[in-house]
C-alpha cells in the first residue's frame, strides 16, 4: 500500500446545497485585483522597507489574503508551494523548503529567513524557519506573503542565503469585531479559532486570536518494516497532531506591541534505526515571541525605527526503541535582541537605510539521554552584533542602483561581511530589467555545533558557510491582462555545513561547495469574465564538487492554477497544480516526479455574516514521497495521500 492508498477516515458532508445557497449574493469579493494594482503593490522582503514590486532588488513574489482563501492554504509551506521555483519536502514530522533546487537532505530551513512584520522568527536552537503547522500564526490573520528569491544577507544577515520569507498580518480595520471560524477534515481533523479586533475612540488598535486543531493522522506503508510481528508495515494514524496558538497586537500612537505563541504535539511512525515500529515518536514543539516597535518621523524626510524583542523555543523527542531504552531530545533556546534603524530621503536622489542590530541567546540548552545513560547536557550561550548600510540611488526616472553591505559578527563563529548590488530600470514603457549580484553567509548553529550522542558527535570548530549568487531578470507587462517574468541565474556554495559519516557516527562538517545555474519563468494573467491564471516553471542544473547531481535536487519544478467564478458568480472555485520532477534520495535512488492537484470551493460574499470554503487536496490521490536522512531505516518516505477540509467562518 501506497500513500496513494492510504485509509484515513474521510467525512461525509453534504456540500453543494450550502455552497451553492451561502453563494447567491452577486457581489464578487474575491475577484482578482488589477493587475496594475499587483504591479503597484508594496514589498518589504528585499529591502526591510516599503518598495514597489518593479523596483525591489530580488524577484520577488507575493501571496495575497485573497490567494490564501481562494486556494485554500493551510499552512505556509502549502502557499510557498505555489510560488515559482520552490518545492517541498516532508519528513513525517516537520516540512522543509527547497529553492531553485537546493534543499539538503536533513537541513531544518536554516538557509532561508522567516520573519512576521519584519521580526525574526527563526529560532535560536536549530536557526529552522517553521512552516507547517507548528508555525504560531494563523493563515486567515495573514495580510500576504512576500518571498524574495536569493541572497538577503546584506540586510538580514545569517540564514538569509536561500531566500527571504515576510510576512504581513492584517490590520485591526480588516478584522474588526468578532470572528469565529470552523473546520472539519479527513482524518478526523478538527479546528477552531476565535478572534476580536476593536479601534477604540482612544487610539488604541488591538487584535487578539486563539485558535486549535486536533487530528488523528493517516495509516502509511512502509516496505522496510513488512513483516507479520509488525503489522505487514502499516503505520495506522500514524501521524496524528494537535497545536494551539495565540495571537495579540496593540498599537497605540507611534508604538506597536507584537506577541505570538504556539504549541504543537506531533506524532510520527517510528521509523529510525533499532525503532519499535508498533509505537509512534513523539515531538513537541513550543515556539513563542514578543516584540514592541516605536517608529517616528523625526525630519519631512527621515524615519526612526527601535525595536526590542524576546524569543523562545522548547523542544522535546521521545524515540521508541526495539530492545532497548528510549532514546529522548530536549532543547531550549532563549534570547532577546534590539534594532535601531534609520530610514531616510534626505539627499535628492538618494534612499538610504542604516541600522544596528544585537542578539544575546543567553540560553541553548541542549539534552539526549536514555534511561540509563545521558550522552548530551549542555548549557551554552551566544551573541551576535551587526550594522549595515543600504542606499537606493536613482539615476533618472528610470533608473536606480541598489547598493547594500552588512557585517556581522557571532562570538562563536568570528565575523562575516555580505555586499548587494543592483542595478534596476525600465528599458521601455513596460519593460524592466534588473542585474543582481550578492552574497550571504550563515553562521553554524548551536545544534550543528554542539549535538551528541550515542551516534553522534558534536564539532565547535564549524565555521560558516558563504554563497554568491549572480541573476538577471526581465518583466513585462502587456497591456492590463498580462504580467510576465522571466530569470536567469547562478549560485556557488562553499564551505557548506553537511551532516557526514566517520567511522559509524555522524558529525558536521564543512565539506562540500555547491554551483547551480538555471532559468526561471512566471506568468500572471486576467481573463474575461473574472477568471486568473498564473503559471511558473523552473529549470535547474545543480551539482556538487564532483560534479555530480545533488541529491533532493530535481531539474524542474512547475506550477499553475486557475481560479474563477462560478453558479453565477456566487462561488468562486480555484483548480491548482504543482509538479516537482524527479529526485534522488540519500541512496541516489530516484524519487518519481509528482504532479498534485488541489480543487478548491469557496463563497465570494458573505450571507447573514458567513462564508464556506470546500478544499480537496492531492485531489488525484497521488504518491508523493520525500527524501529523508541517515537516521532513518528507509530512504524515503510516503507525503500525505487525498484529504478533504471543509471550512466555515462567521463575522459579526
Amino acid at each position: 500500500m501506497t500513500a496513494a492508498q492510504s485509509t484515513g477516515r474521510r467525512p461525509r458532508i453534504a456540500f453543494a446545497a450550502i455552497l451553492v445557497q451561502m453563494g447567491i449574493a452577486n457581489a464578487a469579493d474575491l475577484t482578482p485585483l488589477p493587475l496594475e494594482k499587483l504591479l503597484d503593490m508594496r514589498v518589504v522582503a528585499a529591502s526591510s522597507y516599503e518598495q514597489l514590486v518593479a523596483e525591489a532588488p530580488s524577484a520577488v513574489s507575493v501571496i495575497t489574503a485573497q490567494d490564501i482563501r481562494v486556494h485554500g492554504y493551510r499552512t505556509l509551506a502549502d502557499a510557498l508551494a505555489s510560488l515559482p521555483g520552490l518545492y517541498v519536502t516532508a519528513d513525517q514530522t516537520w516540512r522543509y523548503l527547497g529553492s531553485r533546487g537546493f534543499n539538503r537532505i536533513g537541513d531544518y530551513n536554516s538557509r532561508f529567513q522567516l520573519s512576521v512584520n519584519g521580526l525574526r522568527t527563526n529560532d535560536a536552537v536549530y536557526d529552522m524557519a517553521y512552516l507547517g503547522t507548528e508555525f504560531p500564526l494563523d493563515m486567515e490573520l495573514i495580510e500576504r506573503i512576500e518571498f524574495a528569491p536569493g541572497p538577503g544577507s546584506s540586510i538580514y544577515g545569517s540564514n538569509a542565503m536561500l531566500g527571504v520569507i515576510n510576512v504581513i498580518t492584517r490590520s485591526t480595520s480588516e478584522l474588526e469585531g468578532p470572528r469565529v471560524a470552523t473546520a472539519a477534515g479527513s482524518n478526523n481533523q478538527r479546528e477552531l479559532a476565535v478572534s476580536f479586533g476593536k479601534r477604540f475612540e482612544s487610539g488604541l488598535d488591538v487584535l487578539a486570536s486563539v485558535s486549535g486543531l486536533r487530528g488523528e493522522g493517516e495509516d502509511y506503508y512502509f516496505r522496510e518494516f513488512d513483516f507479520a510481528s509488525t503489522g505487514g508495515g502499516v503505520a495506522a494514524g500514524a501521524n496524528g497532531e494537535r497545536y494551539k496558538r495565540g495571537y495579540l497586537q496593540a498599537s497605540y500612537g507611534d508604538f506597536d506591541l507584537e506577541v505570538l505563541g504556539g504549541r504543537r504535539e506531533k506524532d510520527s511512525p517510528s521509523i529510525y534505526f533499532s525503532s519499535d515500529f508498533l509505537r509512534r515518536d513523539r515531538n513537541v514543539d513550543s515556539l513563542g515571541f514578543a516584540t514592541l516597535r516605536y517608529r517616528r518621523m523625526i525630519a519631512q524626510a527621515t524615519t526612526v525605527e527601535a525595536r526590542v524583542n524576546a524569543g523562545r523555543y522548547d523542544f522535546t523527542g521521545i524515540y521508541a526503541a526495539t530492545g532497548a531504552l528510549d532514546s529522548r531530545d530536549d532543547a531550549t533556546g532563549r534570547w532577546r535582541g534590539a534594532e535601531l534603524r534609520v530610514v531616510s530621503t534626505y539627499w535628492d536622489s538618494h534612499k538610504v537605510v542604516a541600522g544596528a542590530e544585537v542578539q544575546q541567546d543567553y540560553r541553548l540548552d541542549q539534552r539526549n539521554a536514555d534511561a540509563e545513560v545521558t550522552y548530551l547536557d549542555r548549557h551554552d550561550s551566544g551573541r551576535r552584533v551587526a550594522g549595515y548600510i543600504q542606499d537606493e540611488i536613482r539615476l533618472d526616472g528610470r533608473w536606480l542602483i541598489n547598493a547594500g553591505l552588512r557585517h556581522d559578527h557571532y562570538y562563536s563563529a568570528g565575523s562575516s561581511t555580505s555586499p548587494r548590488l543592483a542595478l534596476i530600470g525600465g528599458v521601455a514603457p513596460a519593460t524592466t530589467v534588473k542585474l543582481l549580484y550578492g552574497q550571504a553567509f550563515r553562521a553554524p548553529n548551536a545544534y550543528e555545533l554542539y549535538y551528541q550522542s550515542d551516534t553522534f558527535v558534536s564539532n565547535a570548530t564549524l565555521g560558516a558557510e558563504h554563497m554568491r549568487s549572480t541573476e538577471a531578470v526581465l518583466e513585462q507587462q502587456l497591456g492590463e491582462t498580462l504580467h510576465w517574468r522571466a530569470s536567469i541565474f547562478h549560485y556557488r556554495f562553499a564551505d557548506l555545513i553537511e551532516q557526514v559519516e566517520e567511522g559509524g557516527e555522524f558529525v558536521f562538517r564543512n565539506v562540500d561547495s555547491v554551483r547551480a545555474r538555471g532559468v526561471e519563468v512566471a506568468a500572471n494573467v486576467l481573463l474575461p469574465a473574472g477568471v486568473h491564471a498564473r503559471a511558473s516553471a523552473s529549470f535547474v542544473d545543480a551539482c556538487g564538487p564532483d560534479g555530480l547531481r545533488l541529491t533532493n535536487s530535481p531539474r524542474y519544478t512547475a506550477t499553475a492554477s486557475v481560479d474563477a467564478p462560478l453558479f453565477g458568480s456566487g462561488i468562486r472555485g480555484a483548480l491548482g497544480m504543482s509538479a516537482v520532477g524527479p529526485r534522488l534520495d540519500r541512496d541516489r535512488g530516484e524519487i518519481p516526479a509528482v504532479l498534485l492537484t488541489n480543487l478548491v470551493f469557496t463563497t465570494q460574499r458573505p450571507w447573514h455574516g458567513a462564508s464556506l470554503s470546500l478544499g480537496i487536496y492531492n485531489l488525484f490521490d497521488r504518491d508523493n514521497r520525500s527524501p529523508v536522512g541517515e537516521f532513518f531505516a528507509p530512504a524515503q518516505v510516503p507525503g500525505a495521500g487525498r484529504s478533504v477540509r471543509l471550512a466555515m467562518e462567521w463575522r459579526h
